[in-house]
C-alpha cells in the first residue's frame, strides 16, 4: 500500500466519523436516517449506473 492510499483511508475513516457523531447529536428517528440513507444509495446508484452506460473513467 503506498503513502497516498493509506492517508486517503485515514481521511476517509475521519471524515466519516465526524460526520457519524454530528449526525447523532441530531438524534434523529430511525426513519428519517433510514430516509436519508435510501435517497444518498439511489444517487450514488444513479451516478455510478451514468458512469458505466458512458464507460467513463477516472484519469490515471
Amino acid at each position: 500500500m503506498s503513502e497516498g492510499l493509506i492517508l486517503s483511508i485515514v481521511l476517509l475513516l475521519g471524515s466519516l466519523f465526524l460526520f457519524c457523531s454530528s449526525y447523532a447529536g441530531l438524534r434523529p428517528s430511525w426513519r428519517v436516517t433510514a430516509k436519508l440513507a435510501a435517497i444518498w444509495v439511489g444517487i450514488f446508484g444513479v451516478l455510478f449506473l451514468v458512469a458505466d452506460l458512458f464507460e467513463l473513467r477516472l484519469p490515471n
